[in-house]
């Protein structure tokens, strides 16, 4: 399981995710059971200079680890300038043709022509999201274990037409690190953790948020 997070602000789109890859356990009794294999698994890639992509729950298909698949893809169909819609066409094409009972659902986000887009891919379905009757629509979108970062949204309701992009990628980072502090307290299990992976993607470029703060302190 995971918990990630893509918001969409005026002036650019964040994607988070955790890193924590768990792993499910049944035993010979019918009792289940989860497995810490690993706290810094990456879950979120760039594609290009122009496009993020991020996955939530399941990371590998029949044994082959979800990373070699996404470098299938950005090796044989991907190039530098390639935009969002093309790239999210292409991908939803690939993993009809290679790997059609794939369980992972898909975030990309990028822009076209300086218009943002999130798009959503799982099986048979290749939508955009951040669209409503014919205009942009600035809001965030939850994946894999939401209950926590879903019910903060419902209790906050933050207005992201009207938020910066600095208070955007907080935002994401405070619902992802409130998810996985809270798993961490409570009798259930922890099926979220690692560090907070975080991707900005605006009109002039895709950068992960670590590179960022490099700059700028």
């Amino acid at each position: 399981m995971t918990i990630c997070v893509i918001t969409c602000v005026p002036d650019g789109i964040v994607m988070g995710i955790d890193s924590r890859l768990t792993e499910n356990i049944t035993y010979p009794d019918g009792r289940l059971s989860q497995k810490i294999l690993s706290d810094t698994h990456q879950k979120i890639w760039m594609i290009n200079k122009n496009v993020g992509l991020t996955a939530h729950n399941t990371f590998d298909y029949m044994g082959k680890d979800l990373n070699v698949i996404i470098d299938e893809f950005i090796e044989s169909n991907v190039k530098e300038d390639d935009q969002v819609y093309l790239v999210a066409y292409r991908f939803y094409g690939f993993l009809r043709k290679y790997y059609p009972t794939l369980e992972t659902q898909f975030w990309l986000a990028g822009y076209e022509e300086d218009e943002p887009y999130v798009i959503y891919i799982h099986k048979d379905e290749n939508c955009r999201r951040n669209i409503e009757n014919g205009k942009i629509s600035y809001e965030t979108h939850f994946g894999g274990n939401t209950k926590i970062a879903f019910g903060l949204w419902e209790k906050i309701r933050p207005k992201f037409n009207k938020m910066s992009l600095a208070r955007a990628i907080e935002y994401v980072e405070f619902s992802i690190e409130a998810t996985i502090k809270s798993l961490s307290f409570s009798n259930s299990y922890s099926n979220c953790g690692g560090q907070v992976n975080i991707l900005v993607i605006t009109k002039e470029s895709v950068r992960f948020y670590e590179e960022i703060q490099d700059v700028t302190q």
